[in-house]
Order: structure tokens, then C-alpha cells, then sequence
């Protein structure tokens, strides 16, 4: 069968085109839809008609004998050719694939559609391709896959700038791809259609009309909310297969408590029914209609629990927070924990404060102030609240912080002076050095390297060479680690003592020990100077001894 028409007509303004859908290289168009009567339904059409479906070319291409290698799959055209007896003339064959999806029913008609560039008297023959591998930018003469031995219709001839149609009803049987091939008729002329490269609204269509199935319930609907006067009750539609687009309209129903002897409650139409003091003692339904362009259904949910009556107004405050206390300090935070409130109804919650503003609420017992200052008091409270708004007093404590890290370094020792010095040692002293916390000790240098550490304003180096210069240091730290620059003073030991050369001639000093004589008579100390001692320090210490 074929068909001639124009280019797209302007479309009547009762009737409303709605594109479901444009996915790639296929774009659906849903014909017809409309509202009546307040249930959506299919208009034009009495239910049952069949539902229309437009789908572009997923892929074309024409394949040319003269260039058996060649792909004209990025061409704006698409070629249908023969080559004339006795000549050199190439034959050009199109291919097109769709992509057809999204149909429930059986298909009742396929029609084929292209925009002619050039005309034909002939026209061309339609052929399935059973092989859907192939691919627009790949294909060639040599490639080409083969199509089937029959022709499926023919198109006649046609004219240049309109649109020819042809029966395929053949080779559409449902979803899934469905390749078809052109050849010419005749050798009369080559022709041309627009290709999908040509933009969407010349493309290759394929219309398919289907037969609508029915809305059927698989699952009833189901109502969610406390059947209680002054609550809302939210309708699910359930679960419903059939022809899409599905509607769905919605009737709730008041029934005995049995959920029987159901009446319609006047203006309840919509998914949400907010539950009428009058309906204290019943249960409810909702009725769910399901419309497609194959006809309606309806499903009823299960009745409710039976309505109760508004609860009375809850005005008793919670009791207040007890036992509050801190868990946990650190600089920037505290963490508060209390024992729980008590309600006649139930606390739904707590408010918590920091210097009597509130800064947050929490359904648990325990908080923690975060961003806090660091060593800082602060005034916590907590109120706790129900449902119905009511509050209890505030209760309150006081918490800090931890103390702010320390990063100052203690001042650096000063007047520095020296106490005492002997032929090896120096004895230092110094001012106390001052701290934003505290002091904890001085490093002790000397000549640059620390030698000793003191909590004491003082030190003697001890050890050292006498008359010697050397570099004494101190430095002042916390406990934190910081510490302060080095102080540094200069300081000598006393000389060394020389003693005076030996006598001429004086070469062995011999001396007797008698016995039965104390050490100190014979050695002698500082104080007293037995003769030994006394040869000792008047002539030197002598070179050889002998007993």
C-alpha cells in the first residue's frame, strides 16, 4: 500500500500531540491525549483503539556499487538506484534500521515514511534484513548484509518534496530492532529521500499503531497515616500493568468497622485525605481507578484501623533536665550530658543553650558545644519540650574550656653576673626570667653548648682550665617547651699558681718517717706545715723519692 501526503500539516488545535520521549536516534510521539470529565482517558477514540507510536531511524545509510568500498553513512540523503541495461551506472541500495520499544499491545499496522528529495515514477521496493549488527558508519556494498528473497510492498512512483508512505506491517511484530532494505523498482532515475543526518523532523519514520491493553491491578493500593481525626492518610496506587500512559483517579470511602458498607465521601478525590471528626468510630477506604486508552479499572485498598477521635490538648510541660555534667573538655569544646526529662504523653526532644542563647536541638541526652574559645567559662542549659510545643524550665551550669594551648616563650634571662671564681670554676647568677604560665628551669650554656639544666637562678661551671676566658649562657624554658633567646656573659677563671724554681745544687730531698707518728704529723695539711710539707712547698715536689 501507498501513501502521499505533504509535508507535516498544521495540527488541529483540539487535538494535543505529546512526545513521550526523544532518546538518540529515536523519538516517540503519543497522538490523542486529553482530559475528561476529571479521569484521564485517551480522547478522540473510543477505549480500545489502537495507540500510536512514531519512531525515528536509529541507522541509515545508502551502499553504492561503483564505490564497493566506500561508507555514505554521514550523508544527508539517502540514494535508491539501478543501473540502466548496457551500463557503466552504479546501483545504490538504503538501509534503515529502528529501534522499536515501549510497545504492551499487539501491533496492528507499521507504516514506513521518507521525505523525498527526488522523485521517482517507479519507486522502490521493501525488503526485511534479518541481520541488525550492521552499522551506519561501516557499512559498504561489500558488507552489506543481505536482505530477504521477498518483497514486502512497493511504493509506486512519487514526487519530489513530500512524503511517501508504505505498508511494513510484516516486519514489525513488537519491540526490537527491524532492519529494511530499498531497491529501485525500475532503472527509471535514482532516488533520493532525506536521511536522519537531515535533522529530526525529515528523518525515515516508522509509525506503529498497537493495540492497547487494559489496566489490571497486581497489587491493591495501600493507605499510610494514623487513622485519626485531624491526621492525613497519603494513597498509594498499587502496582498496575497495561498500555501506558496509565491515570489514576482516587475516591476515598467511609466504611463501618468491618470496613463494609462503604459510602463516598464527598470532594475526597485526591491522593491525600486529611481525616474529618466524622469519621471517629469508621474506617476507611480509598478507590483507586486506573484509565488507559484500552478502557479503566478500579482497586480498593484495605479498610483502616478504626478512627479515633482527636487526642486532647496535651498542656503539661516535661519535667526539667537533671543531673547535668560535663564528659568531656577540650580547647575549643565542651560535652554535656543529662538524665532524661519525664512528660505525661512523651518528650520529643531538647533545646540547648550556650550564655542563654539557644544553639541547637537534639532527641538525645548529651551534647557537645563545638567552636568554643579556648580557657573560657561558659553558661550551658537545656529545656526540654513534647509535641504539643510545651517546655519545661531551663537547667544550667557553668563548664570551660580547656586552657589555650601555650606558645609564648618565657622572657630571656637578665643580669647576668658572676658570684665566684676560682683557678676552675665560675659561679653564674641571673634575674628570674617571667612567663604567661610559668617558668619550669634554664638551660646552662658555656662557650655555645648547653652544659646543665636548673630550676635555680644560679650555677657553677666547674672543670674548667684556670685563667681561662669562657662564654657562659642561659636560657629560660615552660613546661610547654617554649623557650627563650640565650642570654650570654663573659667570664675568666683565676690564674694558675706558678711555683718558685728549686734551690742550686738541690737535686734529692730525703726525708725519715718515723714511725709510731700520725698522718698529719708527717703529711701535714693546709693549716699546718710539718717539715715534709714545708721542703714540699719551699723547693718544689721532688723528681726522685725513695723511703
Amino acid at each position: 500500500m501507498i501513501g502521499l501526503s505533504l509535508p507535516p500539516p498544521r495540527q488541529d488545535p483540539c487535538v494535543r500531540r505529546g512526545v513521550i520521549a526523544a532518546i538518540g536516534r529515536r523519538a516517540l510521539a503519543v497522538v490523542g491525549l486529553a482530559a475528561a470529565a476529571g479521569i484521564s482517558t485517551f480522547s478522540g477514540a473510543a477505549a480500545g483503539s489502537p495507540l500510536t507510536v512514531t519512531f525515528n531511524a536509529a541507522t541509515d545509510a545508502y551502499v553504492s556499487s561503483a564505490s564497493p568500498s566506500a561508507n555514505f553513512g554521514s550523508e544527508t540523503k539517502l540514494e535508491v538506484d539501478d543501473a540502466p541495461p548496457n551500463s557503466n551506472a552504479g546501483v545504490t541500495h538504503t538501509y534503515l534500521r529502528f529501534d522499536v520499544d515501549g510497545l504492551t499491545g499487539t501491533v496492528s499496522r507499521a507504516t514506513l515514511r521518507l521525505y523525498v528529495l527526488n522523485g521517482d515514477k517507479d519507486g522502490f521496493d521493501v525488503s526485511g534484513v534479518s541481520d541488525n549488527s550492521w552499522l551506519e558508519h561501516e557499512i559498504t556494498w561489500d558488507n552489506a548484509p543481505a536482505s530477504a528473497s521477498n518483497i514486502v510492498a512497493s511504493s509506486g512512483g512519487f514526487e519530489s518534496r513530500r512524503w511517501v508512505s508504505v505498508d511494513v506491517t510484516p516486519l514489525v511484530s513488537g519491540n526490537g530492532s527491524v532492519s529494511i532494505e530499498l531497491r529501485s523498482t525500475s532503472s527509471r532515475s535514482p532516488m533520493e529521500f532525506a536521511s536522519r543526518e537531515s535533522g529530526v523532523d525529515l528523518a525515515p519514520q516508522l509509525v506503529v499503531q498497537a493495540a492497547a491493553d487494559p489496566p489490571s491491578d497486581q497489587a491493591l493500593p495501600t493507605v499510610a497515616g494514623t487513622p485519626q481525626a485531624g491526621s492525613e492518610l497519603t494513597a498509594s496506587t498499587g502496582t498496575w500493568t497495561g498500555t501506558p500512559p496509565i491515570f489514576f483517579g482516587y475516591q476515598w470511602r467511609r466504611c463501618d468497622t468491618g470496613g463494609d458498607n462503604c459510602t463516598e465521601i464527598s470532594g475526597a478525590t485526591g491522593s491525600t485525605y486529611l481525616v474529618d471528626p466524622a469519621d471517629a468510630g469508621s474506617t476507611l477506604r480509598v478507590a483507586v481507578t486506573a484509565n488507559n486508552a484500552a478502557g479503566s479499572s478500579t482497586a480498593d485498598s484495605a479498610p483502616t484501623a478504626v478512627v479515633t477521635a482527636p487526642p486532647t490538648a496535651d498542656t503539661s510541660p516535661p519535667s526539667a533536665p537533671s543531673n547535668l555534667s560535663l564528659t568531656a573538655t577540650t580547647t575549643s569544646g565542651i560535652s554535656l550530658s543529662w538524665s532524661a526529662s519525664s512528660d505525661n504523653v512523651g518528650v520529643a526532644g531538647y533545646d540547648v543553650y550556650l550564655n542563654g542563647s539557644k544553639v541547637d536541638s537534639t532527641t538525645q541526652t548529651d551534647y557537645s558545644y563545638t567552636g568554643l574559645a579556648c580557657g573560657t567559662g561558659y553558661t550551658l542549659g537545656v529545656v526540654a519540650f513534647d509535641a504539643a510545643g510545651n517546655r519545661s524550665s531551663r537547667s544550667t551550669r557553668t563548664g570551660a574550656t580547656a586552657a589555650c594551648a601555650d606558645t609564648s616563650p618565657p622572657s630571656a634571662p637578665s643580669n647576668l653576673s658572676l658570684t665566684a671564681t676560682t683557678t676552675s670554676g665560675i659561679s653564674l647568677s641571673w634575674s628570674a626570667s617571667s612567663d604567661n604560665v610559668g617558668v619550669a628551669g634554664y638551660d646552662v650554656y658555656l662557650n655555645g653548648s648547653k652544659v646543665d639544666s636548673t630550676t635555680q637562678t644560679d650555677y657553677s661551671f666547674t672543670g674548667l682550665a684556670c685563667g681561662t676566658a669562657y662564654t657562659l649562657g642561659v636560657v629560660a624554658l615552660d613546661a610547654a617547651g617554649n623557650r627563650s633567646s640565650q642570654t650570654t656573659l663573659t667570664g675568666a677563671t683565676a690564674a694558675c699558681i706558678t711555683p718558685p724554681p728549686p734551690p742550686n745544687g738541690i737535686q734529692h730531698i730525703v726525708w725519715v718517717v718515723m714511725e709510731n707518728h700520725s698522718y698529719e704529723q708527717i703529711i701535714g695539711d693546709t693549716t699546718n706545715d710539718p717539715y715534709i710539707n714545708l721542703l714540699a712547698q719551699t723547693y718544689g715536689s721532688a723528681t726522685n723519692m725513695h723511703a
